[in-house]
């Protein structure tokens, strides 16, 4: 159990100084907000470029077969002529 003079002494010391004040807590939990919503808004970044990748996935094994035929048929309508 803390006296009345230990709490005193404690108040006046460098210590108390050190301790978190209402501030301290007051601008972590700013500090969280802003973390929180910049977490959003990579999430929400992420998911718009998982978006664009796979539609450039589906464009490529469209036109990647494709492609290879063009090339298959020009090669050999080269070697016929």
């Amino acid at each position: 159990m803390l006296t009345t003079g230990q709490l005193s002494a404690f108040l006046k010391s460098d210590q108390a100084k050190a301790a978190p004040s209402e501030r301290t807590a007051q601008e972590a939990t700013e500090a969280m907000k802003r973390t929180e919503k910049i977490i959003e808004e990579t999430q929400a970044q992420l998911v718009q470029q998982g978006q664009t990748l796979t539609g450039f996935t589906i464009v490529t094994t469209a036109f990647l077969p494709l492609g290879f035929c063009t090339s298959v048929f020009y090669l050999l309508s080269v070697t016929v002529i």
